[in-house]
């Protein structure tokens, strides 16, 4: 019988930049990006699924074809050189996460009245309300870390089902880090949300159960060409840098990966992203201090799986083939592909089954990230990642589905 839809094609080496990948309201707000205030298409792109994750992977998580349960969380980074817009990208991106912290820093500020014992009932109302060292157990959408340190994170995550998002704006303290150089195998704990994350300090011992972390980097060329490759080749080889999204912006070393171009019809706005990141988060933190146990579990539809389990079977063959110079991040590419569709559906639909649209549109995301990966990683920075195999097309194997 015939098939429904054609088989995957071999892997494009040198796609397009995706932005039209993107189902409104991202599209919209990157193009805005773009065309408004100059930010290049690839750092445009990452902030926004960052951004978009963020808020998603607090409430929501990810159900596989075969039924098991898999964080919503994304790692995003971005190389691009200095004064070329990554700044005004995640002012654009996260302003929802910066004004939310803004109000919180000037809230402790105010000084303290001196508070009544309070009944059991104004303790109860206080814990709804997001008061108290009680609700620490329900954390609101906006938390976000810029601190590097291992403690710091485990302090974020204390507890059952926390969640943060590390956002760091130029990377430099990140590759300084002990969280980066001594700690790293942790964030490839917390992507994989299994096993917990637990240390002593001092006399406390934290503890972090069912946690989701979402990681953002932005970084420049020389930057990175300073960390040491020896601390570069074990980040890859525990599997940290292969769980990245990759976005590479460099149009001198690499001209011709800048092929984008821009064409919306009309003014682009990103008044409607913003209005849905703060809806998002206040439907998710309503949620939680409404005393809701857990994550929204987000299934795909019956083409969808059908989609996600050729991809499966075509990703193990183009292992040592296609993505043979950079096997580690290839092989996480299914994961990774699963997530990017759960976001963009839960960010632009919200409820409902992913249908196999959204995880086509999440699949072009990550065939492009994977060329990114080969530009930063082999020919910048001449990592040898994979197998001594020569790239080369793989035979097409018909399956059924």
């Amino acid at each position: 019988a015939a098939m429904p839809y054609p088989l995957l094609p071999f892997p494009n080496q040198r796609p397009i930049c995706p932005v039209d990948a993107l189902p409104d309201p991202l599209r919209q707000a990157v193009l805005y990006a773009i065309l408004e205030e100059n930010v290049p298409p690839a750092i445009a792109l990452m902030d926004a699924l960052a951004a978009a994750a963020a808020v998603v992977h607090v409430g929501h998580d990810c159900v596989t074809p075969k039924g098991g349960t898999m964080a919503a969380s994304l790692y995003t980074f971005a190389s691009a050189p200095s004064v070329t817009g990554k700044g005004t990208s995640y002012r654009i991106f996260f302003k929802h996460f910066t004004q939310a912290r803004k109000r919180g820093m000037a809230e402790r500020a105010k000084p303290k009245p001196a508070m009544p014992r309070r009944t059991k009932t104004a303790a109860v109302e206080a814990l709804l309300n997001g008061q108290g060292a009680a609700s620490r157990s329900e954390p609101g959408v906006e938390a976000l870390l810029t601190e590097m340190t291992y403690f710091a994170l485990l302090k974020a995550l204390d507890g059952v089902g926390r969640n943060v998002a590390i956002q760091d704006e130029d990377s430099a303290s990140f590759f300084d880090s002990e969280l980066f150089k001594g700690q790293a195998n942790r964030l490839t704990q917390a992507w994989s949300a299994d096993p917990p994350l637990t240390r002593a300090f001092g006399n406390s011992q934290l503890e972090a159960l069912d946690a989701r972390v979402s990681l953002g980097l932005r970084t420049q060329p020389d930057i990175l060409s300073d960390v040491p490759l020896a601390t570069l080749r074990r980040a890859i080889k525990v599997g940290l840098f292969p769980r990245f999204l990759v976005a590479c912006h460099d149009p001198t070393r690499f001209p011709l990966n800048e092929t984008y171009c821009a064409d919306a019809a009309g003014k682009v706005s990103d008044g409607t992203f913003q209005a849905r990141m703060a809806s998002l988060a206040l439907l998710t933190n309503a949620r939680n201090f409404g005393g809701f146990a857990g994550r929204v579990r987000v299934e795909l539809d019956t083409d969808a799986k059908a989609y996600m389990l050729e991809l499966h079977f075509r990703s193990k063959q183009w292992l040592d083939t296609d993505y043979s110079d950079i096997r580690e991040a290839a092989g996480r590419a299914w994961e990774i592909t699963l997530r990017v569709a759960v976001v963009l559906h839960v960010f632009c639909l919200g409820e409902g089954l992913v249908s196999r649209d959204y995880v086509e549109r999440a699949w072009a995301i990550v065939e492009w990230s994977l060329s990114q990966h080969r530009l930063i990683f082999v020919e910048s920075l001449g990592l040898n990642l994979g197998t001594e195999m020569t790239p080369q097309a793989a035979p097409i194997r018909p399956i059924r589905i």
